[in-house]
């Protein structure tokens, strides 16, 4: 119940109108497990980035991070490496 009420408190604030300004090379990230944030809006929220691309990554849920460090490292490496 707690999780819950943390989520649903209050309104998430709508920050979509704010992607498009963006202009810094920018990588969405998502796991294609990811039962909190849908692969479909990762896709959304890249395509509204100038730029941006979207990185799914297989066997990844909410958490990268801890789930799936070393595809995320190299996704960030790869980034890295174009700005190089």
């Amino acid at each position: 119940t707690a999780l819950y009420e943390l989520f649903v408190a209050e309104p998430p604030p709508d920050l979509r109108d704010l992607l498009g300004r963006i202009d810094v090379p920018t990588v969405v990230v998502g796991g294609d497990r990811d039962r909190v944030i849908s692969p479909t809006w990762n896709r959304r929220t890249a395509a509204a980035i100038p730029a941006a691309r979207y990185r799914q990554l297989d066997g990844c849920g909410h958490t990268p991070q801890e789930e799936c460090p070393a595809q995320l490292t190299a996704v960030i490496r790869e980034l890295l490496g174009q700005l190089a």
